[in-house]
């Protein structure tokens, strides 16, 4: 029988008030401390944003020198020292007299204006126009620095001949600013005015797509076999904690793997496409089983045994309701793994992907690099075009990264149902 004198006496009209007031009060404090935690995570992401678009959109844009090109000799120059002669000439002509020896103000102009004016001038043709040429990073960020009020603690090697020949291209409006469109259709480069993000864009997109093609059909078959068909004993429980423990392992020991596996033992060429992608494939893979196994147990079991009961097979049980009704969740786990492998770059710096890539890869066993190891590798040169490069290639692959998870919102909330 229950004791009477232990039943707590009720509380009283000014208990009651004092009660409820500590339990709002830590209400509020507790509604507190989340609005600040949600206010400092949403300042950090501020923080970062506004600091790379500060540094990274000056790259999107990119210094010309319009000179007049006069061109009408019958024999085109077959040496880049003819080129060079005629440049410097077309730098000249638009300047007033001035102490200039003959290759003073070639500086001013990038490496890629060689290329250029022998396009230009094929096969002889007479040519007289004005020309739009990319300047060098050293005029880039002069420019910037008078005009948009960037780069100004950077250091300039510009003579002060070639500073009067700026000016001078200045007052006569031959400066101007333009779209840096080689930034996404050219690859690395040792001058930033002419490097861009295109070869690693095409690594990135073959290594993923060899990521995708083998962890895919991989993790989504082990996932069904551990679902629906494993027994229940201690090697399938030790084998699911291993799968679970992977997932959380530094990515770095695939790399070793990945080096040890595909490149000594099957004979891969080092810094392929086809060694990164099969790396990155061991890494989203548990990460795949473990999103495929949770998505395919959200199904009721009713599903299950309303097929059953309905005479099919295990087999078409699975593969007409279980899996339809659970592809949804299992795309979104593979969405997320091909998020992580988009931003690793720990596991294939082992692979040699570190190269030096000017040209895109054209099959999936010549040398490349993705877009994270392009970043890395800018980020080390302290030239202020690298700067900008850097927080500019950091931008676009956070585009990505965005477009993709947005994806996986849409799938989610297109495809889920409710129970």
């Amino acid at each position: 029988m229950m004791d009477i004198d232990r039943i707590p006496a009720p509380l009283k009209g000014p208990q009651v008030t004092r009660q409820l007031a500590r339990r709002h009060r830590a209400d509020m404090r507790f509604r507190l401390y989340g609005l600040i935690s949600i206010g400092l995570a949403f300042s950090f992401i501020l923080l970062l944003m506004g600091t790379l678009i500060i540094k990274g959109w000056p790259a999107f844009i990119r210094t010309e020198i319009k000179l007049p090109v006069a061109f009408n000799s019958a024999s085109t120059p077959q040496d880049q020292e003819n080129y060079d002669r005629l440049l410097n000439q077309f730098i000249k002509k638009p300047l007033s007299e001035g102490a200039y020896d003959n290759k003073s103000l070639l500086p001013l102009l990038s490496a890629q204006s060689y290329q250029q004016l022998r396009i230009l001038l094929v096969d002889g043709n007479p040519l007289n126009k004005d020309v739009h040429f990319k300047a060098s990073s050293e005029v880039d960020t002069w420019l910037k620095t008078r005009r948009l009020n960037v780069n100004k603690h950077a250091l300039t090697s510009l003579t002060p001949p070639q500073l009067d020949a700026l000016y001078a291209l200045e007052k006569a409006g031959r400066l101007c600013f333009a779209f840096n469109h080689s930034f996404f259709t050219r690859g690395d480069s040792q001058e930033p005015e002419i490097a861009g993000i295109y070869a690693a864009l095409i690594g990135s997109l073959m290594t993923l797509s060899v990521a995708i093609v083998f962890a895919f059909p991989v993790g989504l078959g082990a996932a069904l076999y551990l679902s629906e068909f494993a027994p229940r004993n201690k090697f399938f429980e030790l084998l699911e904690i291993n799968i679970n423990n992977l997932a959380a392992i530094p990515t770095i020991i695939f790399g070793l793997l990945g080096l040890a596996f595909f490149l000594n033992i099957l004979k891969i060429p080092r810094s392929a496409s086809l060694a990164g992608g099969l790396t990155l494939g061991l890494v989203i893979l548990p990460i795949i089983i473990i999103s495929s196994k949770t998505a395919l147990k959200t199904v009721p079991m009713t599903i299950r045994f309303g097929a059953l009961a309905l005479g099919a097979s295990q087999v078409q049980t699975l593969f007409h309701h279980i899996l339809p009704l659970s592809m949804p969740g299992i795309l979104t786990g593979t969405l997320l793994g091909i998020v992580r492998a988009l931003g690793e770059s720990a596991p294939l710096l082992m692979l040699g992907m570190v190269a030096f890539i000017v040209d895109p890869p054209k099959s999936l066993l010549e040398p490349a690099t993705v877009l994270p190891i392009q970043i890395f590798v800018w980020a080390k040169n302290p030239t202020a075009g690298f700067v900008e490069n850097t927080s500019a290639a950091t931008l676009v692959l956070l585009l990505f990264l965005l477009l993709l998870n947005s994806i996986i919102v849409l799938l989610r909330r297109r495809f889920e149902r409710k129970w």
